[in-house]
């Protein structure tokens, strides 16, 4: 028989978690836990590397790229709640305290983050895309690619995130200063999400540890031992 598979765990004791489950300090760090699983969804799509430029490649970063600027968006919100819960845990010093006063973050939360999260993700509104299509009028323009004969799991509408980036991109006069806006954009949005996930995951690990949540190995049994069971 094979071994079982072993996760890490980490778990609410049971007689607590009548008095967790009502704690609103609790309910807001497993908010912001909720935040950061959908974030993870958008990691591996930004780090596809820039060399792979197949219409699969290209759509998933632009998506993962602004899906996770809309929910940095809800995160950054949410983080704010925690300070009146855990402002005095060292981890909240060293990680939101820090994020939520800097400058930098804070006009891109009121600039492009917002944006992002009121226009182009959680909403799809029609005035960006018109705003951003009215930019792309040089020669025949690129609508959509796929690598063979449009088959439904790899075609790209490339022209849907070229419009909403022309869109982000308005007051740029010249393609020079296009690349250098979308350049500081895509660093910003980097870093910030580089921030909030180590913020995250020390508060999030510690303050459960400090209402008593404790760790054990998690025994599971693996699939090939269930399907032989």
């Amino acid at each position: 028989m094979k071994s079982p598979v072993k996760d890490h765990g980490i778990y609410a004791p049971a007689e607590r978690w009548s008095s967790l489950c009502a704690d609103p300090a609790f309910v807001e760090l497993l908010r912001l836990a909720r935040v950061v699983n959908f974030l993870g969804l958008t990691f591996s799509p930004i780090l596809i590397h820039m060399e792979d430029q197949s219409p699969r490649a290209r759509r998933d970063r632009f998506s993962g790229f602004f899906c996770a600027a809309a929910l940095l968006h809800e995160g950054l919100r949410t983080a704010e709640s925690l300070g009146q819960y855990f402002r005095t845990m060292p981890q909240y010093k060293s990680g939101f305290a820090p994020l939520l006063s800097d400058l930098e973050i804070t006009a891109l939360r009121s600039g492009d983050l917002g944006k992002i999260r009121n226009e182009l993700v959680f909403h799809f509104d029609r005035a960006p895309l018109e705003t951003g299509l009215a930019k792309l009028h040089e020669g025949d323009t690129l609508v959509a690619t796929s690598p063979d004969e449009f088959k439904q799991a790899d075609i790209y509408f490339d022209v849907v995130d070229h419009a909403l980036l022309a869109y982000l991109c308005g007051e740029a006069a010249t393609q020079v200063e296009v690349n250098a806006r979308l350049q500081r954009l895509t660093k910003g949005i980097t870093t910030l999400f580089q921030r909030f996930m180590r913020a995250s995951h020390s508060l999030i690990i510690a303050a459960l540890k400090e209402k008593g949540c404790y760790r054990k190995l998690v025994d599971r049994p693996s699939p090939a031992d269930e399907a032989e069971g």
